[in-house]
């Protein structure tokens, strides 16, 4: 969820978000050696934030000039975006 609410300048990207930013910036890994040596579990979850992060600044950028387009031309992306919707209607 801080992965979207960053995507939607509503809070701090969350660490994972972050390290990702980083890896894309100087096209590295966050620690030492190859992908299969970072610690268990960081790349996945820096994956789901950039995934996340994108998704939502994808929504965001386009649903106020059309959603229904965007939901037909996006179905992969859209997915992620109803996920962090309704994770949200659930909660709130």
């Amino acid at each position: 969820m801080a992965a979207a609410e960053f995507a939607e300048d509503k809070g701090l990207p969350p660490e994972e978000l972050r390290l990702a930013f980083r890896c894309q910036q100087w096209g590295t890994l966050p620690c030492s050696g190859g992908l299969l040596d970072q610690p268990a579990g960081l790349v996945e979850r820096m994956t789901i934030a950039v995934n996340v992060y994108n998704a939502m600044k994808a929504w965001q950028q386009s649903a106020a000039r059309n959603a229904k387009d965007f939901v037909k031309n996006n179905p992969d992306t859209w997915k992620i975006v109803k996920m962090v919707l309704d994770m949200r209607a659930d909660n709130g």
